[in-house]
């Protein structure tokens, strides 16, 4: 519990270095909505990578940490070796398309007739295919990390460097420049710079023989034997969760234009910012519950999936509600009035949050368990319901048909999750419904009065004091609605109390 407990100190620390990130930087960079929707699409390209490894980066994580569960260094490192082999090959195959695109991009960018946007794109482009080695390294060294859940050390670094990202926009951005491809290519080097220093400290903390691990970077058959299952699984997984989650920003840049672009975006950072809010709570449990398995403590496992349903429903709630009620006044003093557009189509995506406590413990317990036939099932609907219903309504109700059918797939998803739940572990949801579903219905309720007690005091209009009136209006929300919910559930106090203890019996400043 201890080590959980730093995770989520640091990693706090690194969201709101991130959120400051985000809030900074993004009102310079969408003061030109077509350069925005330019290095959107292209920044864009990083979430296929996330999931560009055919499935055995998942796979190889979840064996790998029992490896390391059981003390069996060699082990771990073949199986990672491998693993960064399939990595190294699909992201040189990816890197020769996206080269060709710098060449051509027109060919998947709608309404480059200007010069300058032509210009642009390429350089963009360039950057990006310069930078893949960088991002191999980064996603080798936060899976070192990972396994070990030792995840805080190396968030301490990235949240240093976070830094001098958001200061770097007061030079790229000054005096009416717009040096987008500079800050690019300087955003990268701060990555490398904090994959060095990483690896110092593996090497140090961990004794990690680097060397070893490289020598491992091959072609193993029989950890490919090994893995394979888990791993076609989770490729599927992955070109579901791609066709419904990350497409979206292509399709509209290829097939509707460059403002339109702009303005999902906006809808999609908040979603991208939230999700790695979610991540802070659920990303430790993926390690966790794989020691479990590799030392056969089945019994542990269902009761750390219980207290995360407990804990994670009120932080999936509130903020949702939160955000839902405050949508508007968010949007325009953060980016300006001219993405009004954007308000309903972010407010309707934003609901699909409400079930994380439910889908994330659970989709992390099914993929422990290797409950493959599961994970086919509710992987496929979701990007059935999502495109079919696009296709049904976008010439009635444009991008507003993007945020609503992410809502009604994920609604859908999640009644598949609760059934998934109930099979794997005994939990006493009846029970769980009168001591946590209610009290969360109770505290929508408080959120929605309370609102229309202070929504008069929210912003407008753009501007970094008025984001931070936002900001501190919607904190004094969530701590009222908190305090209310901790009142009224029994459970979530018992838990909450349970992890105060931990806290003070860790040092969370030392390693």
């Amino acid at each position: 519990m201890q080590k959980l407990i730093k995770i989520y100190f640091w990693q706090v620390i690194s969201l709101i270095s991130g959120f400051a990130t985000m809030f900074m930087v993004t009102p310079y960079l969408a003061s030109n909505q077509n350069y925005f929707g330019i290095y959107t699409f292209v920044v864009s390209l990083n979430l296929f990578l996330s999931y560009a490894d055919f499935g055995f980066l998942s796979a190889g994580m979840k064996f790998a940490s029992e490896a390391y569960a059981r003390k069996d260094r060699n082990d771990e490192i073949n199986i990672l070796g491998f693993v960064f082999f399939i990595l190294c090959l699909v992201f040189c195959l990816f890197g020769m398309l996206i080269l060709f695109f710098s060449y051509n991009p027109g060919y998947v960018l709608k309404g480059l007739t200007k010069p300058e946007d032509l210009k642009l794109a390429k350089d963009l482009f360039l950057v990006f295919v310069l930078s893949l080695p960088v991002l191999i390294a980064q996603r080798a060294l936060q899976i070192i990390f990972n396994i070990r859940l030792y995840d805080y050390l190396y968030q301490r670094v990235f949240s240093l460097l976070n830094l001098f990202k958001i200061l770097s926009v007061f030079y790229f951005f000054k005096n009416g420049e717009y040096n987008i491809v500079e800050f690019y290519l300087f955003t990268q080097l701060i990555t490398l710079f904090s994959i060095v220093i990483g690896c110092f400290i593996a090497r140090t903390e961990f004794k990690y023989d680097f060397l070893a691990l490289l020598k491992a970077v091959k072609f193993n058959i029989v950890i490919y034997k090994k893995t394979k299952g888990l791993a076609f699984n989770s490729l599927f997984v992955t070109i579901s969760w791609i066709i419904y989650y990350e497409l979206d920003a292509l399709i509209i840049g290829k097939f509707v234009g460059l403002k339109e672009v702009a303005i999902f975006n906006i809808c999609m950072s908040v979603m991208t910012l939230s999700r790695s809010l979610y991540g802070i709570l659920y990303n430790p449990f993926t390690a966790k519950f794989n020691h479990f398995i590799g030392k056969k403590e089945i019994n542990k496992l269902g009761l750390a999936y219980e207290k995360i349903l407990i804990i994670g429903l009120p932080l999936s709630v509130i903020p949702t509600t939160i955000l839902i009620l405050t949508m508007k006044s968010f949007i325009f003093s953060w980016v300006g009035a001219e993405y009004s557009n954007a308000v309903p189509i972010i407010a309707i995506m934003f609901a699909s949050y409400y079930y994380t406590f439910l889908s994330n413990p659970t989709g992390i317990a099914m993929v422990a368990l290797e409950n493959i036939k599961s994970l086919y099932i509710s992987s496929a609907l979701l990007p059935i319901i999502y495109w079919l219903g696009i296709l049904l309504t976008f010439k009635y109700f444009g991008l507003w048909s993007f945020g609503f059918f992410k809502f009604i797939a994920f609604s859908i998803s999640a009644v598949l999750y609760f059934y998934y739940s109930k099979k794997m572990f005994r939990v006493n949801w009846r029970l769980f419904f009168n001591r946590n579903i209610v009290p969360a219905i109770l505290t929508v309720v408080l959120l929605y009065l309370v609102n229309l007690m202070f929504n008069k005091y929210l912003p407008e209009t753009k501007g970094k004091v008025d984001l931070l009136r936002f900001v501190g209006i919607t904190l004094g929300y969530g701590i009222v609605s908190l305090m209310f919910y901790w009142s009224f559930s029994k459970d979530f106090q018992r838990v909450s109390k349970e992890m105060y203890k931990s806290l003070f019996k860790s040092r969370l400043l030392k390693q």
